[in-house]
């Protein structure tokens, strides 16, 4: 076996270090580079975030709140010579515009990247119950644990979970015939759970309904990976549970 002199050795590992530094100075620059690509991206996706959520503001919903308006205005200047059938329409306007409206706003508020935190969530369900239960004659209570609030969620998650929970908001508002709801919130380790329970009539989970409601609710959840558990008897009522991991 030939060993090489001492010096060509040294010179071999020295060659041999240097294109190790190359090499290592060539991944340091891709990292770099994906770096700096990633940060310019995701800017650029947050000043088109902001920008259309402040078009739709601006544009869409400011004209669906004048229709919503004047329906009202007419309805209330029809209604004591209006017909029958001249007053239910002017209600299905009044009211399609009201759903559109509110949809919107939950759209804006979706694709606002100002609004993306787990406590920002938290505070537009609070809203969206109170405007729910609002003259329904329902007390609703709220109660949050867990303070790591400021974590933040993705775009599709937070939009899913809101319209998980007001989906099921409205169940209970039509539905349960219940006096009381109460929304527990808990946030640990990044695994935030939700859970609407309310003291209604309940019903047969395992029977297969005609609206698609529940199947919404099931789709959205799967959508962002969260679990969705329902449970629900005639003694005492229905509770609603999601999980969801933040990333």
């Amino acid at each position: 076996m030939k060993c090489l002199p001492f010096g060509l050795f040294l010179l071999q590992w020295e060659v041999t270090g240097y294109q190790w530094l190359i090499y290592i100075g060539m991944l340091l620059l891709v990292i770099l580079w994906w770096y700096i690509w990633k940060r310019r991206e995701d800017f650029r996706l947050e000043k088109l975030r902001k920008q259309i959520a402040r078009d739709f503001h601006d544009e869409l919903g400011t004209h669906l709140s004048i229709i919503q308006m004047y329906s009202q205005l007419v309805r209330q200047e029809l209604d004591e010579q209006a017909d029958h059938t001249t007053a239910v329409h002017l209600e299905k306007i009044s009211q399609s515009s009201k759903e559109i409206y509110e949809a919107v706003r939950d759209l804006i508020w979706a694709i606002d990247p100002g609004r993306d935190a787990v406590e920002d969530l938290l505070i537009r369900i609070r809203e969206s119950a109170d405007a729910i239960f609002e003259d329904s004659g329902i007390n609703f209570t709220f109660k949050q644990k867990g303070n790591q609030s400021k974590k933040l969620l993705p775009i599709g998650a937070k939009k899913q979970l809101l319209l998980i929970l007001k989906e099921a908001m409205n169940n209970v508002l039509k539905h349960a015939d219940s006096n009381a709801v109460s929304l527990d919130v808990s946030f640990h380790k990044n695994r935030l759970c939700f859970n609407l329970s309310d003291c209604g009539k309940g019903f047969d989970t395992t029977r297969s309904y005609l609206g698609s409601g529940l199947k919404n609710m099931q789709a959205r959840a799967a959508t962002i990976g969260a679990q969705l558990t329902i449970t629900s008897t005639s003694v005492e009522g229905t509770s609603i549970s999601i999980e969801y991991i933040v990333p």
